[in-house]
Formats: structure tokens, sequence, C-alpha cells
């Protein structure tokens, strides 16, 4: 609804270059475009420009589509979102997603399960907000974590998934079963390969990693 503000905001002030990312994929026409209307739109909705009313419109609509965003945690400088599974439509999702049947979308809306999303605590911060959580929520279906890294394999936009993790901290190697295998994401990507049963390495800091030392993990499979 709002992709002619959008796109005029992306051509005027080409927030961190994408004016040319936006052109090649409105010619093309693609379904990646979607995503980078989502990106865009935070840019926009903070922009000294922007009228206040833009962004209480953005959270209007997504309170209707069962999203509350949480931008001031105060304890955090993390931002949260807490999707209700109850008021999620076929209408409003990524055309990719249609596995379900009209039964299955049925038995959602009856739901009063939510999704809480956090973006991308570090470290401790991860820790202390699974603690508190695991206390004090009766019931945990499932904990995803999803991040980015970088990989001796593959290309930027590839997805890695782990069985082993190795930690430069306590000097441990955590084996575990990934409930996620290539087959399973493949089909939702548009580009980019799934590397699964891979090996991770949680590093105390970027700057401190080298080649020869990268080079005996990888030698190590």
């Amino acid at each position: 609804e709002m992709r002619a503000e959008l796109d005029d905001f992306i051509r005027t002030y080409d927030p961190e270059g994408l004016r040319s990312e936006h052109e090649a994929l409105t010619e093309g026409d693609t379904s990646s475009l979607a995503n980078l209307y989502y990106y865009v739109m935070r840019h926009y909705a903070n922009h000294a420009t922007t009228d206040k009313e833009v962004s209480q419109r953005i959270a209007h609509r997504e309170r209707k589509a069962g999203v509350v965003r949480v931008t001031d945690p105060h304890c955090l400088d993390v931002e949260a979102q807490i999707i209700e599974i109850g008021k999620l439509r076929a209408k409003r999702m990524d055309p990719r997603l249609d596995g379900l049947s009209a039964d299955d979308w049925a038995l959602l809306r009856e739901s009063d399960a939510i999704i809480f999303n956090i973006d991308y605590p570090l470290g401790m911060a991860a820790y202390h907000i699974f603690s508190q959580m695991s206390t004090a929520i009766n019931r945990i279906q499932g904990v995803y974590i999803m991040g980015k890294a970088a990989t001796l394999n593959g290309r930027v936009g590839d997805v890695m998934i782990p069985n082993v993790i190795y930690d430069e901290h306590s000097k441990n190697s955590y084996l575990f079963r990934n409930c996620f295998t290539s087959q399973d994401v493949s089909p939702y990507l548009n580009f980019g390969t799934v590397f699964d049963n891979q090996k991770a390495v949680t590093v105390r800091g970027t700057l401190l990693q080298n080649r020869d030392f990268m080079h005996v993990f990888y030698e190590e499979g």
C-alpha cells in the first residue's frame, strides 16, 4: 500500500545507495522487491523529513496483521516483534509460503501462540534473554537462531546450516541435530545455495582471526 511513497523516497534520498538496486529490481520485477521495500521502510519511517504520522500508520497496519513492534525495550538495545499466530492471514504472506490448506489456516486462526522475534541480540545478551524467557514462559514450542556469518565456502546470499559449533571461548565443540536440512530451505530461495551438515565457529572477535587460524578449521571439516 505504501509502494509509491517508498519509490519516491528511494529515488530522492538513495538510502545506503539502494537506488540502483531498486531500479534493477523494478525492471526485473522479482520477488526480492518486497524484501527491499521492507528494509527501506525503516529508513523512511525514521527519516528527518518523514511525518510522524507515517510511523503511526505503519504500526497500525502491523497491529492489524498481528505484529506488535517493541522499539524501545529499555533494558536492552535490541528491537523485538511479537507476532500473534491467530491473526496471520494467507493473503498477507509471501506467496512462496503457500503450502497450507484452508483447514490449516482455520486451525491457525484458533491458536493463541505467539512468535517472539528478537532482532540480533549478541553473546551474553542472547543468553540472558533466553534465560529470562525460559523461566517466565510456561510452554516453549521451539527456539530458532538465525544470523549472518562469514563462510569459507559459498557466496553472499548462500545459507549455511550447521550441526557442529566450536566455541572459542570455552574450547568446547557442540554437536546437535539441526531441525532443518537443505531440502527444507532450498524451495524457498530464489537465489543462492543451501549447505547443510556444516561446522560453525563462534569467535571472540572477527578482527582476531587470520588465514592460518581459519585454515585449521577448514581442514578439520
